[in-house]
């Protein structure tokens, strides 16, 4: 699949730049975002090219933790895309389904979610210990620190505490992350 027709879908970008973060975007921030091709003013459209998550990604990162690294302000957004989950009430039925099915589930299945995301991530997920699992991601949009900040708020949504994520390039685009956590 060329970048170009990798695409970001429409509910995804809504979750994350509409109900998780809407109301800390400043009129600034909102600028930015349609300078980079998201205008929140408008319905949003049904998908967007990958590129413009990324750069959309980046610019509120920026603006959000502008005393924070690139990397650090990029971790603590995917934090915070997780813990939205909560603002709107499909997000909310998401987290129940997922409390339901345990933590170890989620993390083995967690593929499924950014499938229901994108059209073009796919990830590896494999259990090492009953609390450390290893995911090898195909493509991380050149933002490894995001993912994991996403990954290690996944496993505080359920209870546990401590979550340590370190990743790696592997080859091409593809990354490794080691995620273990305190139950």
């Amino acid at each position: 699949m060329t970048t170009e027709q990798r695409l970001e879908f429409g509910p995804a970008m809504s979750g994350l730049f509409i109900d998780t973060l809407g109301k800390a975007l400043t009129p600034e921030l909102r600028a930015s975002l349609k300078t980079e091709g998201v205008d929140l003013d408008k319905p949003l459209l049904p998908a967007y090219p990958a590129r413009v998550f990324e750069r959309a990604v980046r610019v509120v990162a920026r603006g959000l933790y502008a005393d924070r690294s690139e990397d650090e302000g990029l971790r603590l957004l995917g934090r915070r895309a997780v813990e939205g989950l909560n603002t709107n009430f499909l997000g909310r039925a998401v987290l129940l389904a997922a409390k339901a099915l345990g933590l170890r589930r989620v993390i083995l299945r967690i593929d499924r979610t950014f499938r229901n995301s994108n059209n073009y991530m796919r990830v590896d997920a494999r259990e090492l210990s009953p609390t450390s699992a290893e995911f090898i991601f195909n493509t991380v949009n050149g933002m490894p620190t995001y993912f994991a900040g996403v990954l290690s708020a996944v496993v505080e949504v359920f209870g546990a505490r401590d979550g340590q994520v370190t990743h790696e390039p592997l080859d091409g685009e593809r990354h490794r992350f080691v995620l273990s956590w305190t139950e």
